[in-house]
């Protein structure tokens, strides 16, 4: 594909189209993505990167109906940016809904020390405006945007600095770049403050990890970030957010604080809640082009 394509892509599909989501009520948005999603240029590599490994480990029922998905999700996710620039609290009360298996008390976030646990899965931007909105602004844990941008990336690029920008915004914490991380997240944690880990990426074998089972195979997922909270005994916190894309409606899966007597029990606590997250709606998780870094076989 030429670097020309490669651009017109990333502007229709990071741009353009997400930027609709600023000028509609949100349910014909939603709405309208759905239809949108029905055309196979979207998203193109994403798609045919991540359906085959999802395919073969028995993930996918109907291949059209979860390519759609697919494209929804991503749609969604890439919209939301623009959507936080003209909503609000009245957006969250409307559109977000939460499950806890427990009541949530806000209080004991707030307290003290927390370790968010999120995944490549649905859309997160709206949990930090949540979190923002119970007082607990969270700082995000993310890769470095390359410094060196080649044709065709130029517009990809742009768009991840401003995404990573506006979650600085809506998060009401200064983000966290991976590479000399390890003093800014211990830093934040020993005053009290709220990090957000993402450790299901793609997995390097000198890369300090935890063993786990995911669905149903052996795996592991990078932890270097989560030993400063293990040694310490500080709360760890999982949660979930993903679109439905019949309503448009965001469901919040708060799972409370991870009990665990080691890193191996957090490992496959972590394991299990990704799975079932899977399991729920596997088109919405990100990882299926590279989950063979994070298979054991």
């Amino acid at each position: 594909m030429s670097g020309l394509l490669r651009e017109v892509r990333a502007l229709i599909e990071l741009l353009i189209l997400p930027a609709i989501a600023m000028l509609l009520p949100w349910s014909w948005c939603s709405w309208l993505y759905w239809k949108i999603s029905r055309f196979d240029w979207l998203f193109r590599l994403q798609v045919s990167g991540g359906y085959p490994n999802a395919a073969a480990l028995g993930m996918v029922a109907n291949k059209a109906d979860w390519q759609r998905r697919v494209r929804y999700h991503m749609l969604v996710d890439n919209a939301d940016a623009f959507l936080t620039l003209v909503r609000g609290a009245g957006w969250i009360k409307k559109y977000i809904c939460l499950n806890s298996q427990e009541p949530v008390d806000w209080s004991e976030y707030r307290r003290r020390s927390c370790l968010f646990v999120a995944f490549h899965y649905g859309q997160g931007f709206w949990a930090l405006c949540y979190f923002l909105q119970q007082g607990i602004p969270v700082a995000f844990l993310h890769l470095p945007m390359p410094q060196k941008i080649r044709w065709g990336e130029y517009i990809q690029i742009w768009m991840g600095r401003w995404r990573i920008q506006r979650v600085r915004k809506i998060s009401g914490a200064q983000c966290i770049s991976t590479g000399g991380s390890v003093e800014k997240i211990t830093s934040r944690l020993a005053g009290n403050g709220a990090v957000l880990v993402m450790p299901d990426v793609p997995l390097k074998r000198e890369t300090f990890s935890l063993p786990m089972t995911l669905i149903g195979r052996r795996a592991h997922l990078a932890a270097g970030a989560l030993r400063y909270p293990i040694d310490h005994e500080i709360p760890i916190h999982a949660y979930t957010m993903v679109a439905d894309p019949k309503t448009g409606l965001r469901q919040l899966n708060i799972f409370g604080a991870i009990s665990y007597q080691d890193g191996q029990e957090l490992g496959q606590r972590l394991g299990d809640l990704l799975s079932e997250a899977i399991a729920s709606d596997s088109a919405a998780w990100y990882g299926w082009p590279y989950i063979d870094t994070l298979l054991d076989d």
